[in-house]
């Protein structure tokens, strides 16, 4: 019991006839993947049940008669280890309650989770997790709220669907908000701006008419420079997209208040 306390992996040495419930029950709140160590006849649901909440890891550990909904529930909310949990999990086993607990921890755990418990509202908490997640979820899933949550989330638009990209972009960017003013507005703006990498940024995803709208306020060399930064910009993340267009925004909305 000394030697257990101290170091928790001395348990896997200790004797046979040493080897006492209350001795196995110590160890297996010290580290719960001693529960390998136990003799069968001393796993009891008590016993199993203080393994999985100090390291699900425990689980593969249990008696397949011992593992209830209860117990797995336990093992993955010890939050440690929870790969090692499912991957020991009868899938019958599996409730909703229990793969929420997985996702929200770890988005990319929904790998894990059958495809009749994959939901449209646990993939979208699986992608707030972890961004990762989108490669798991069900095609028919794929909705433009879980997209968007994605695309905001990890910079990039990669396997988003194609008929969604649009809609993303126009709720990402605020530029759309340039097409409404007036020339005069767009033309000073534009002149404040310059044409530095900021400019370029804020335009790379944007709709046609946005892109029209500047190069008519803009003089035609200026515009052709623009043009060119951004056809050897390379590939563009998300965030800094958004971030340019949020600052080029603030431009223009300044001088629209300025009138």
């Amino acid at each position: 019991m000394m030697a257990v306390k101290l170091y928790s992996p001395a348990f896997m040495y200790a004797s046979a006839e040493a080897k006492t419930a209350e001795l196995c029950m110590e160890a297996v709140r010290q580290y719960g993947p001693a529960l390998e160590y136990v003799p069968a006849e001393l796993k009891t649901a008590e016993l199993c049940m203080a393994a999985v909440r100090r390291d699900g890891q425990a689980l593969e550990y249990v008696p397949e008669n011992l593992k209830t909904v209860e117990l797995c529930l336990e093992a993955v909310r010890a939050g440690f280890r929870m790969e090692s949990a499912l991957e020991h999990m009868p899938e019958e086993l599996m409730t909703e309650e229990l793969s929420m607990e997985a996702v929200r921890h770890d988005g990319r755990l929904l790998r894990r989770v059958p495809q009749e418990l994959r939901t449209a509202g646990l993939c979208l908490e699986a992608v707030k997790s972890d961004s990762r997640a989108f490669e798991h979820v069900p095609e028919n899933l794929k909705t433009l709220e879980l997209c968007l949550e994605v695309a905001q989330r990890n910079g990039r638009l990669e396997h988003i669907p194609p008929e969604f990209i649009g809609e993303i972009k126009r709720r990402v960017f605020m530029l759309e908000d340039i097409v409404r003013l007036d020339d005069a507005c767009v033309a000073k703006g534009l002149q404040s701006l310059g044409n530095g990498k900021t400019l370029a940024l804020a335009l790379c995803l944007t709709g046609i008419e946005v892109w029209e709208k500047v190069r008519k306020n803009m003089p035609e060399r200026e515009a052709a420079k623009l043009l060119t930064e951004m056809e050897y910009m390379g590939p563009i993340r998300l965030k800094d997209a958004e971030d340019a267009a949020s600052k080029v925004c603030a431009v223009f909305h300044e001088l629209e208040k300025k009138g």
